[in-house]
């Protein structure tokens, strides 16, 4: 079986080796695209809440008595 590179048409033997192949023809004809970072683990924004705060959203959490009609 022959696989064709789907950018230039160049003939290759196996899967494995278009695969190769087509990854770099592509980047070569393709030299102005901007791809995007992977996000990384380290990325991890924490955030810091007023104690006040975790306590009002703990209030709503409880309900029940502090309901009005």
């Amino acid at each position: 079986m022959v696989y064709i590179c789907p950018t230039c048409g160049r003939e290759c033997d196996t899967e494995e080796e278009v695969s190769k192949h087509f990854l770099k023809c592509w980047k070569d004809n393709n030299p102005h695209h901007i791809s995007k970072s992977a996000p990384r683990s380290e990325d991890i924004n924490m955030r810091e809440a007023n104690q006040d705060v975790l306590n009002f959203f703990a209030s709503l959490g409880e309900g029940g008595s502090n309901e009005r009609s």
